[in-house]
């Protein structure tokens, strides 16, 4: 009786450490399948993308309206490009012109000209001084 008691413990023991590497095993699978959908889904996003990219790519060939934007963009960047070399050219030019002639002011030759002074008869901008409080409210009626 003393050795079936012992035979059945070592029988216990066995199928318990059985158990544990099977479950084990199964936790270790269950991991590997969630990383191959995962891997699947990003792979199917990639290939959707691709696809995309691939007829949008075609279809802006096909469109002129693609081309003529494309050529707007050049011809903006091109107008910018020659408009910079003019103004970098006519401030050079009064710089010059300022130390040439000693009379003549650099400030003056590159300063834009100044905003007419405003009319006494304009509405006051600081709301804390202006005498009508309901100026500038768009909607009186709330």
């Amino acid at each position: 009786m003393e050795n079936e008691r012992e035979i059945r413990r070592a029988t216990l023991d066995r199928l318990d450490r059985q158990v544990l590497r099977l479950r084990g095993s199964i936790d270790a699978g269950h991991r590997r399948i969630i990383d191959l959908k995962q891997g699947a889904i990003q792979a199917r996003a990639v290939r959707r993308e691709q696809d995309i990219q691939l007829r949008l790519n075609a279809t802006a060939r096909q469109t002129p309206a693609v081309q003529e934007a494309e050529e707007l963009i050049a011809a903006s960047l091109a107008a910018t490009t020659r408009s910079s070399r003019r103004r970098s050219c006519k401030r050079s030019t009064a710089t010059l012109a300022a130390t040439v002639s000693p009379t003549a002011s650099p400030i003056r030759a590159t300063a834009p000209p100044r905003a007419p002074p405003r009319p006494a008869s304009w509405p006051v901008s600081n709301p804390s001084t202006d005498p009508n409080p309901l100026r500038g409210q768009h909607n009186v009626h709330q």
